[in-house]
């Protein structure tokens, strides 16, 4: 059921990643005031379930989540240009097409 809601609507994925990051968000605050691993989680769920602690944690994980995902893409289109950079770089240096074609699409993902 879940898969074929996923293919159908990618934004239940997106509901479902967001809503796990909000309630994760308070975890290691609470990990840092002493507590284990699970009481730390159950202690973040509890304060961002709250009728005051969910849109705080919203109000922070949300501009957080836009600002790294512009950094991202940020990133990625400084980056796109590379790849025909390596590849032409690569195959006179080599001579061998495939690898060079190869090390254009990887150089992007490796910056």
């Amino acid at each position: 059921m879940a898969p074929h809601a996923v293919e159908t609507s990618p934004a239940v994925a997106v509901f479902v990643a967001v809503l796990l990051r909000l309630a994760l968000t308070l975890a290691p605050a609470a990990a840092a005031a002493g507590l284990g691993p699970r009481a730390a989680v159950r202690r973040s769920w509890s304060l961002t379930w709250t009728r005051a602690g969910a849109p705080r944690a919203l109000a922070l994980a949300l501009p957080l989540a836009a600002l790294t995902a512009g950094v991202f893409r940020l990133v990625v289109q400084f980056a796109l240009p590379l790849w025909p950079l390596v590849r032409g770089l690569v195959e006179q240096a080599t001579g061998n097409f495939f690898a060079a074609y190869y090390a254009g699409v990887l150089a992007p993902v490796i910056l």
